[in-house]
């Protein structure tokens, strides 16, 4: 008898809570833009720091072959 009351009053309190489901899907939107807008940020920052570590690489190539050391 108590868990039936317990169940009816679970019921009861799911049935009185509502849910924004257009305010929850257009912060996650929102979240979702944010996230693209880093990822892509991040992705120029990567590029630019390939560029820099391929231009030090011929760097050093250049400083070793003008000094005759052949390592790389």
């Amino acid at each position: 008898m108590k868990q039936e009351k317990h169940m009816a009053n679970q019921q009861r309190k799911l049935k009185e809570e509502k849910v924004d489901w257009e305010a929850l899907a257009k912060n996650l939107q929102i979240a979702l833009e944010r996230e693209v807008d880093d990822n892509e940020q991040l992705q120029k920052e990567k590029d630019a720091l390939q560029s820099n570590v391929l231009k030090l690489i011929g760097v050093i190539e250049y400083l070793e072959l003008k000094n005759g050391n052949h390592k790389l």
